[in-house]
């Protein structure tokens, strides 16, 4: 738990790297996954970087690759995955990328090609067999019947056709065209035919019996035969161009019924030939694709690690010299040693004479990443909390105090014994068997219970623990204990056993179908909810003092969590307060008009803020209720102004002492450079004297270019001490400050009500759950039950079924999302910014992960 409240100490180092010992380097590190790598060259246009082309060719075999992949993610027959051995690899990550591209290609290629002849064989396979279906539709429209029936019932826009001469003729001197189209366009053609021609042919149509496959659609469509009668060469031409223009394919069909006979034949045994080709070709496919399945993954992993070790040397730079790159990355504290060891390793393996060098650099100006350290069963947890946002570094993270509150938040308002159960037991399916479901691949809702199994089975051991609360198990109380109540005679009221008795734990089974139940029931969970609510969010402002006293913000204790600590406990602590003290109290010894009408606490608090000090005898709790009620409302309303006004005024107080020490600074710099100008100028008048007789021009060159330097150092200061009064008034801007404080003081004060209002949804949806499973059990179960006997077996099925759907899964995921916003909003606003830098360590492990996503 330690290690998650704040993140892990982070160091800049710098490492040296001789330049042909960069590629072993960041290998070695990339598989080590320990430090995240600055960007040294972010001024410089990716395109101008030194491993441009190497990425280029690395994003090229992605392609390839992914073309590849997409071929055995499409392919339909099911084929045996083999599993790729340990040597081969080995030998593909040992693989130099102009090797490992040339094999790709290779494959790539010849899948290509098959891919390319296959589709040529299919569209051959198609073809013929469009042409024998058509040509066994066109046995009907050259039946001579047919014919002479369609002629003669020709309606008078078609007797342009013919003139009724005998069937002889029409062979000799009409012309046909046969063909097969999509079924859906057969009418559009009749009609555009139709117009085309002004009426002069004779257009037939057989649908053809079963869907054949159309290569453009990719996928089964019914086609119909069809055959044109026409007259005159020229409304031929025209009528094929039609017919083509609509996507038909057109046959050449004799007449004849001999001719057709033989081409039916010789369509059949080319059928025949073509399938046992397109077969053959299948398999070779199916071949190529289950050798490349099993080194796939391992080439895209090869080829992304070396897309990434491209990457960071883009990132490094040269030093002055050009001899050595140079790198700068964060890493964790505790790891430096690792990575030292690493270091020495890359620098053994690439055989350089120079070994890598690692220095820590102490910048406290740039802004560190943040790193948490955590285990299976943190990590559901913590991406919760890193899903509002990452920590800053060495913020609190809320990460540990989540473990506990998330899933009891969650069954405050979930509670129920059976149901909490249910929860556990399914959490404990997907631990028991985590090793299992860790190594299939899980769809979408599936992987999600997987991830957070562990927020699942608290979120049931707790949602267990606030049923025995409630005495709730799918609704119905069990009496553990042995009631404290006992009916009268006619079973109409009932009386205490004693009147020292009280349930020994959660509530008396007792008040199950009484009339004052939901009462009783309400102003229990209600109050409960607002003490769960007034305790979280005073731990959100304790954290906040401890992370300002971590970063030494003082004036933030002074001014910020004091007065709000005040203001809160002297209102919402005090309403928690009396709700426990009312609790406590024997009632049985106020007076008959206090137990009666009993002291409402709303009115106590209405008045509190109304009437400072004066408490009514009725509704007096406690002695000196109404001194105390004035001290706290006076509290109330310093805490107000306390919070607002002085922490600009000792800012910018700050800010004023912090100028006048740097001004102070660069006075005493400059009086100690003009003081140090004498020793010099003597000096250099020695060098004068010894110089005299050697040249004039060099004494002038000597005094000119010293007492240059000297005249410039106090025109410098100036200029740097003007700038830094800018730079000073620009950092620091009273306005801002007080803005900012004030809409800081606005958030908190309003924040605290309507906070504490926005935790009674765990009131109002634990009211919910146990009302909703209060009914279904008794119209589902308990109704079939006194009525129909048959029918219990129907409404308990029914049951079940609605106990699983709504109150299992709806409400499990309105119950988790309340809690969440419960966390993020009214918890974390306290104390956590949640603006920090995620720590992404170059890791080659991730970069699977990723892939395998």
């Amino acid at each position: 738990m330690g290690s998650l409240l704040r993140s892990k100490e982070m160091k800049l180092v710098r490492l040296y790297l001789q330049p042909e010992a960069a590629y072993p380097t960041i290998k070695i590190l990339g598989e080590a996954g320990l430090i995240q790598f600055v960007d040294l060259n972010s001024h410089i246009n990716s395109f101008q970087r030194p491993k441009v082309q190497e990425i280029k060719q690395c994003t090229e075999i992605e392609r390839k690759l992914a073309f590849i992949e997409k071929q055995i993610v499409e392919e339909e027959e099911p084929f045996a995955k083999e599993i790729i051995s340990s040597d081969e690899i080995e030998s593909i990550n040992k693989m130099e990328m102009e090797n490992l591209d040339s094999e790709i290609e290779r494959y790539h290629e010849d899948l290509k090609n098959m891919i390319v002849g296959l589709n040529e064989i299919y569209s051959q396979f198609i073809d013929l067999v469009e042409l024998k279906h058509t040509i066994t539709k066109s046995d009907i429209f050259f039946a001579q019947g047919d014919f002479e029936e369609d002629f003669h019932h020709n309606d008078h826009e078609k007797d342009t056709l013919l003139d009724n001469q005998h069937h002889a003729r029409i062979f000799g001197d009409l012309g046909h065209i046969v063909g097969i189209i999509n079924s859906t366009e057969v009418f559009t053609l009749e009609r555009i035919l139709w117009r085309v021609s002004r009426g002069n042919l004779l257009f037939k149509q057989e649908e053809i019996d079963e869907p054949i496959m159309d290569l453009k659609l990719k996928k089964k469509t019914p086609k119909t035969a069809f055959m044109v009668l026409f007259e005159g060469d020229v409304i031929g031409e025209k009528l094929t161009k039609y017919c083509q223009t609509f996507g038909a394919k057109l046959f050449e069909i004799s007449e004849s019924p001999r001719e057709r006979y033989t081409l039916f034949e010789k369509t059949q045994e080319q059928i025949r030939e073509t399938r046992l080709v397109l077969n053959k070709s299948k398999r070779r496919q199916l071949e190529l694709l289950m050798e490349t399945e099993k080194r796939l993954s391992h080439w895209k992993n090869k080829v992304k690690q070396e897309k990434a070790i491209n990457h960071i040397i883009n990132m490094l730079n040269f030093d002055t010299t050009k001899q050595c790159l140079i790198a700068e990355a964060w890493s964790p504290s505790n790891k430096i040693n690792q990575v030292k060891i690493e270091l020495k390793k890359a620098s053994e393996d690439s055989g350089v004479i120079v070994p890598t060098v690692l220095e820590i650099i102490n910048d406290e100006k740039k802004e560190k990443p943040t790193f948490f350290e955590t285990n299976k069963f943190t990590t559901g947890f913590h991406g919760l909390v890193e899903s509002y946002g990452t920590a800053n570094y060495g913020e609190i993270s809320p990460t540990p105090f989540s473990i506990i509150t998330f899933p009891f938040l969650f069954a405050v308002m979930f509670g129920d014994l059976g149901h909490g159960s249910l929860l556990f037991l399914t959490a404990m399916i997907f631990i028991l068997k985590e090793k299992k479901f860790g190594k299939q691949k899980l769809g979408e809702l599936v992987e999600v219970l997987y991830n957070g199994r562990y927020i699942l089975l608290l979120m049931g051991l707790f949602s267990m623990y606030t049923g025995l609360l409630y005495n709730e198990t799918f609704s119905l109380p069990i009496d553990f204990f042995g009631s404290c109540w006992s009916p009268d005679k006619n079973d109409s009221n009932y009386h205490l056993v004693s009147h020292n008795c009280a349930y020994p734990f959660g509530v008396d089974p007792v008040w199950q179908n009484r009339k004052n139940e939901l009462l009783y029931v309400n102003s229990l969970k209600m109050k409960l909810s607002v003490i769960i609510g007034v305790s979280h969010m005073t731990l959100g402002i304790v954290l906040n003092l401890l992370n300002a006293v971590h970063f030494k913000r003082y004036v933030d204790v002074w001014c910020g969590f004091l007065p709000q600590i005040i203001f809160f406990f002297s209102f919402f602590g005090y309403m928690v307060f009396l709700v426990i003290l009312k609790w406590n109290i024997r009632w049985s010894n106020r007076s008959i008009q206090t137990q009666r009408h009993g002291v409402l606490l709303i009115n106590t608090l209405i008045r509190f803020v109304i009437s400072p000090g004066s408490v009514e005898h009725d509704m007096k709790i406690y002695p000196n209720q109404g001194i105390i009620q004035l001290i706290l409302l006076f509290l109330v309303v310093i805490a107000i102004p306390w919070m607002l006004c002085p922490k600009p005024f000792i800012l910018k107080n700050k800010a004023k002492k912090k100028m006048l020490k740097e001004k102070k600074l660069q006075h005493e710099n400059r009086s100690l450079i003009e003081n140090q100008a004498e020793p010099n100028d003597l000096f250099d008048e020695s060098k004068y004297q010894l110089k005299h007789h050697d040249s004039n021009s060099d004494l002038e060159l000597d005094i000119n270019i010293d007492n240059q330097k000297v005249n410039e150092f106090p025109i410098a200061n100036q200029k740097d001490e003007k700038k830094d009064e800018t730079s000073h008034e620009e950092q620091f801007q009273m306005s801002e400050v007080f803005v900012e404080q004030a809409i800081t003081t606005i958030e908190f004060v309003l924040g605290s009500i309507s906070n504490t209002a926005s935790y009674l949804r765990l009131w109002a949806l634990s009211l919910a759950h146990s009302q909703l499973s209060k009914v279904f059990w008794q119209k589902l179960v308990l109704f079939p039950l006194t009525t129909y006997s048959w029918m219990v077996f129907i409404g308990f099925a029914i049951w079940v079924f609605i106990t699983i759907s709504v109150l299992m899964i709806m409400e499990t995921f309105s119950a988790l999302l309340h809690a969440l916003r419960l966390h993020w909003v009214e918890f974390q606003n306290k104390f956590y910014k949640g603006e920090g830098i995620k720590f992404q360590p170059f890791s080659f492990e991730e970069l699977t992960k990723e892939q395998t996503n």
